[in-house]
């Protein structure tokens, strides 16, 4: 019997993410209820057509620094687990002096 296995693209799933400046480190954490690279896709445009839309690109056109790739740090559905983790992350960054969210 040959058995195989589905292996799923993580950017496919949604959850909470982080992205990080290339030029100083600092991270962005979000949560997207839609697919990882929808979102990326989103910040991407932003920083190209310098919208200053997101807060993410925000910091890199204001500064001249470059975009990075983004992570994946959990994947759930839309709802109050996933609110948790996304400001569990932004504590964690901010007592870092790491992160660029809004306060």
């Amino acid at each position: 019997m040959n058995v195989r296995y589905l292996i799923k693209n993580k950017y496919d799933e949604c959850g909470v993410y982080h992205l990080t400046c290339l030029t100083c480190n600092v991270k962005y954490i979000g949560q997207i209820d839609r697919p990882f690279k929808t979102r990326f896709q989103e910040h991407l445009r932003d920083f190209k057509y310098g919208s200053n839309k997101l807060k993410f690109a925000q910091h890199l056109l204001v500064n001249s620094h470059a975009i990075g790739p983004m992570h994946t740090v959990y994947i759930t559905n839309k709802g109050k687990m996933m609110d948790m983790i996304e400001r569990y992350y932004i504590f964690i960054e901010s007592k870092n002096n790491n992160q660029i969210n809004e306060s």
